[in-house]
């Protein structure tokens, strides 16, 4: 004899439909059950089974408990009516105490329905407030910097693809935007360097970024103990300067205040450690330290090699819009003075959070 369908769920469906038509339902979805175990088993058919009773158990209870509730408001409204009337302020507070009385006694009468309804809002509203971390994370508020809206990336386009590229820049190109524009209180350039760090316990693989003198007041940052970087440490041989994060600086020397003026070794040479980033600061990319980005003659006159990426921060007065239209004239400059190298290639001028974010970011 093939086994029938749960009898738990058929009871759940007598306990929730009215009794005239439970029998009919029940019968229909025995017949249904039937067909569904010979076409593919008992086990699927069984779970074919409870979604329909979940479904038609869950709609019924609902109805249930909202023609009740629309009952009672209907009972309320004519029993105030004249309250209603004479004091619309205070009627307002009744019709209010009296629907959140007869809410809370629906909820206390039906438990299930009302952990069902409490859960669901739960994980609803949970997995809002996820996305929208998530959102507000990434897209939204990724840096905590000060005066971000003043904040831009400032890159080279693709010969070709100018409207969705943004490239790094060549020495030679960003020393040239520095000197032909003044839409900008700074431009700083960065460039990624990976270190071995040594010091008092074992030597660990960290990430860095050199950077130009004025890179930490183009973000508006000030150190946390000691100081910035000076023009002069852009000169290769007196360039052996860093400054630690604060999470670096906590987590491998113990947040010693006295570290500043001591020397660590990074990839096997001596560089003096001149200060300590604020709590929190971490930019770009979670950097544990920053050195001096210093470039001997040869390889500041470069355009044809390109790997630094620029920020700057709009001059008092300037817009967005500014920086745009001037960096746009500067770029067409460049093109026609060294075609050989910027043929094709224009500048593109983007929001610090815009320039920042992964280009496959956008679209997910």
């Amino acid at each position: 004899m093939t086994p029938g369908p749960p009898r738990v769920c058929t009871a759940v469906l007598h306990w929730t439909l009215a009794a005239e038509s439970a029998e009919e339902i029940v019968g229909d979805l025995h017949e249904e059950f039937d067909a569904v175990a010979a076409a593919r088993g008992i086990r699927a058919a069984r779970r074919w089974y409870g979604s329909q009773v979940a479904r038609l158990a869950g709609r019924a209870l609902f109805h249930r408990a909202t023609d009740g509730l629309r009952r009672r408001r209907s009972a309320v409204a004519s029993r105030h009516a004249d309250v209603h009337t004479t004091n619309p302020g205070d009627s307002v507070m009744r019709s209010l105490l009296v629907e959140t009385r007869q809410s809370v006694r629906t909820l206390i009468k039906r438990p299930a329905l009302s952990g069902l309804v409490i859960i669901t809002l739960a994980l609803g509203l949970g997995a809002n407030a996820a996305i929208f971390a998530v959102l507000d994370a990434l897209i939204l508020r990724p840096f905590t910097i000060p005066e971000i809206g003043r904040l831009v990336m400032v890159a080279e386009t693709e010969p070709g693809n100018s409207a969705d590229t943004r490239e790094t820049v060549s020495p030679a190109n960003f020393a040239d935007w520095k000197k032909q524009t003044d839409a900008f209180e700074h431009l700083a350039a960065f460039e990624w360097w990976d270190v071995n760090l040594a010091g008092r316990d074992e030597a660990e693989r960290v990430s860095g970024f050199y950077v130009t003198s004025n890179f930490f007041a183009a973000l508006g940052v000030q150190p946390a103990l000691g100081r910035t970087f000076t023009a002069d440490e852009e000169t290769r041989g007196n360039h052996r300067r860093v400054i630690l994060s604060h999470d670096l600086w906590e987590r491998r020397f113990a947040g010693d205040r006295q570290i500043v003026g001591r020397t660590v070794l990074l990839d096997a040479e001596q560089f003096e450690i001149v200060g300590i980033a604020p709590a929190g600061f971490a930019f770009p990319l979670g950097t544990d330290l920053w050195a001096p980005l210093a470039l001997d003659a040869k390889g500041a006159a470069r355009r044809d090699s390109r790997y630094l990426s620029v920020i700057g921060r709009l001059a008092a007065g300037r817009t967005l819009d500014d920086g745009k239209a001037q960096m746009a004239v500067v770029g067409d400059r460049l093109e026609r003075q060294y075609p050989e190298v910027n043929k094709g290639r224009g500048v593109k001028v983007l929001t610090l959070v815009q320039g920042m974010r992964d280009q496959g970011l956008g679209p997910i």
